[in-house]
């Protein structure tokens, strides 16, 4: 039971990830991303919804 709850919080982090990266971050990071199709931010959904972690690692690293 533990576990599950513990996925839920995970996912639900990450969609809230997701939206802030796709909807801002991916711009500044590439600024081609801006022209893309809804089918590369389909498969960037989901990678950054399982990935978050890292790439929140990567934000913070990256403005030293």
């Amino acid at each position: 039971m533990v576990f599950i709850l513990l996925l839920y919080v995970y996912l639900v982090a990450g969609l809230l990830f997701v939206f802030y990266f796709l909807g801002y971050k991916l711009k500044r990071i590439d600024s081609s991303a801006r022209r893309t199709t809804f089918g590369f931010k389909f498969l960037i959904f989901w990678g950054t919804l399982i990935l978050w972690p890292v790439l929140i690692g990567k934000k913070h690293i990256s403005h030293l």
